[in-house]
């Protein structure tokens, strides 16, 4: 997977080797399992920050149209 992403993050293309072996993550599915791609830990973590954020965003979003539209 490292070689087809041409030894770079998935995300932001840091390439891995100029990085520790532990800085370097397999992105994966918490609910499917499935593997997505490897990442950088900087986009690993922040990644994981948005996917858990992401629901409460988009109601945050959905809940200020509604106020903008009735307004």
């Amino acid at each position: 997977m490292i070689a087809s992403q041409a030894g770079r993050c998935a995300i932001c293309s840091v390439e891995f080797r100029s990085l520790e072996k532990r800085a370097v993550h397999v992105d994966h599915c918490h609910q499917t399992g499935a593997v997505r791609g490897v990442l950088c830990h900087s986009c690993n973590t922040k990644l994981g920050w948005y996917e858990r954020m992401f629901d409460r965003i988009a109601a945050y979003l959905a809940d200020t149209s509604e106020k903008e539209s009735s307004g």
